[in-house]
């Protein structure tokens, strides 16, 4: 490469920077703000990583405003509710192990009661499966279910409207799912 300028003994190049110390000096400018942006996309796809898998927590998961189950509701109600809480604390990343210690402090009265001796006598640590279980057998108990079958084996149009009787059977059709084709069949 050949040098231009005239340089004294310590190297130093006589009459300010050449036009090529000039363009590297630039390139050199332009990769570090390069690397710069890159750097900050980098932390901010790291922080929105970091922000997605951290656990949630009853402060996060109260945030939702879950509904408190007080175990006097229909059986339907209670699944409900269970289906729902079930859903906020996905929302809510809560971890598994820490899903039946936030959920207990949304029952009260007749649940709470329930909840505090089923704690007591099952093994620890309880999963969610266990409480989920455990609170449909109470609350929404097979009988119940079978209940549900069986009204919507006997379901009719009788004087319900279109969209009453829709809704009705809606409502009733999972419990005999084996009655209800799917449209491929």
């Amino acid at each position: 490469m050949e040098r231009r300028g005239n340089y004294d003994r310590s190297g130093s190049s006589q009459g300010g920077p050449s036009g090529e110390n000039v363009e590297l000096m630039r390139i050199l400018q332009s990769m570090m703000e390069n690397q710069q942006k890159k750097m900050e996309i980098l932390l901010q796809v790291l922080l929105m990583a970091l922000h997605k898998q951290r656990p949630g927590n009853d402060s996060e998961f109260r945030k939702l405003q879950p509904a408190v189950f007080s175990g006097t509701e229909k059986s339907l109600d209670a699944e409900q509710w269970l289906i729902d809480t079930t859903n906020h604390m996905k929302a809510a990343q809560i971890l598994d192990e820490n899903q039946v210690k936030v959920v207990k402090i949304q029952l009260k009265d007749v649940a709470r009661t329930w909840w505090l001796a089923e704690e007591a006598r099952l093994e620890k640590p309880i999963t969610w499966d266990q409480f989920s279980e455990n609170f449909y057998e109470n609350f929404f108990p097979k009988t119940t279910q079978k209940k549900m079958e069986e009204q919507f084996i006997q379901l009719q149009p009788k004087n319900r409207t279109v969209d009453k009787y829709a809704a009705e059977f809606l409502r009733l059709n999972r419990f005999a799912p084996y009655m209800v084709a799917d449209e491929e069949n």
